[in-house]
């Protein structure tokens, strides 16, 4: 399936989902309590309750290297990290970092020729051997057997 995404969003799926494979709600209920804060109070303290949490004790590099790697882009509130759009002013995973609004109009462009939409693919911006920009577009598809 090729959905929009920021690129944190599957280290929080794992994050979130080891948390509760290893532990129930009513557990994790507990480890709040046990850290003196309500389920109100988790966005601040969400790091202690995964580090007190089973599947950091079954798995604490794991769930250290998970928080490292999405615990700041999960609150934050900076456009780059919370909205969706060209990767200098937004998030995507349809672009390559380096890809322009006129890298996308010319992609656009080749893909109208070709009868196509550029909705349901990815876009790359890569250099040749020679410094050539080259666009490689990738196209979700199904394939049926």
């Amino acid at each position: 399936m090729n959905e929009q995404i920021s690129a944190v969003s599957p280290l929080i799926f794992v994050l979130i989902d080891r948390l509760f494979h290893c532990n129930s709600v009513s557990e994790l209920k507990l480890a709040l309590n046990k850290w003196g804060f309500t389920e109100d109070e988790y966005t601040e303290k969400f790091e202690k309750l995964v580090l007190s949490s089973q599947f950091a004790a079954k798995h604490p590099q794991n769930a250290h290297q998970l928080l490292s790697k999405c615990l700041l882009q999960m609150y934050s509130l900076k456009d780059k990290d919370c909205c969706l759009g060209f990767p200098y002013k937004g998030s995507t995973t349809y672009l390559s970092k380096n890809i322009t609004e006129e890298d996308l109009e010319t992609v656009k462009e080749f893909l109208k020729n070709k009868n196509l939409e550029p909705w349901n693919m990815r876009s790359f911006k890569t250099a040749d051997k020679n410094g050539r920009t080259i666009y490689e577009i990738r196209l979700a598809s199904v394939l049926e057997t």
